[in-house]
């Protein structure tokens, strides 16, 4: 992915090896070889790719290694009804139950039954609402997060109708009048 920070190396030949961002056009640059394209290519299939080149005019049966030091654009937004809000590093088998964690758990006044997921698939976005209580409750299957993700929890219109009568009702355990619903 673009801005992605990549490590090559060629085995035995210190002075190819380089460390590499991924520009805006999914390009690499390399010695020798110039421009390769990187984006949407596994580290398997880079690697294959600058042996080839390399192998095709400069290095007899070249061993080339090509690992991502850093993914930038590899982030989840968690949201709404949790306690630390905030944008995280993706780490790949993110599930939706793992994010809640990262944002620390569910408010008071969360909706567990209302929690969406947006995702952006080429040009459209996509939305899926969850029911983390019954995820929790192993009735439903924890779904795995992809990155860019947002999560959004929603407020419980119940759970902020009790917390304000709570925060009324003085804890001496005398009766109020309500007004007529």
């Amino acid at each position: 992915m673009p801005t992605d920070k990549l490590d090559v190396s060629v085995f035995q030949i210190p002075d190819l090896d380089r460390s590499v961002e991924v520009n805006q056009s999914g390009m690499i640059s390399l010695p020798l070889i110039g421009l390769i394209h990187a984006a949407g290519m596994t580290t398997d299939q880079l690697q294959k790719d600058i042996e080839r080149r390399l192998a095709a005019d400069y290095i007899q049966n070249p061993q080339v290694t090509v690992s991502v030091r850093e993914y930038s654009n590899r982030r989840i937004t968690v949201t709404g009804q949790v306690n630390r809000p905030g944008v995280f590093p993706f780490a790949r088998e993110t599930t939706l139950m793992q994010a809640i964690a990262l944002g620390g758990g569910f408010t008071a006044i969360a909706d567990i039954a209302d929690v969406f997921v947006f995702r952006t698939s080429g040009n459209a976005r996509q939305v899926a609402r969850f029911d983390v209580k019954s995820i929790s409750n192993g009735l439903a299957t924890d779904p795995m997060l992809q990155s860019g993700d947002v999560i959004v929890v929603d407020t419980s219109a119940s759970r902020v109708i009790m917390r304000d009568i709570r925060d009324l009702v003085p804890i001496a355990g005398l009766f109020i009048a309500l007004a007529k619903w």
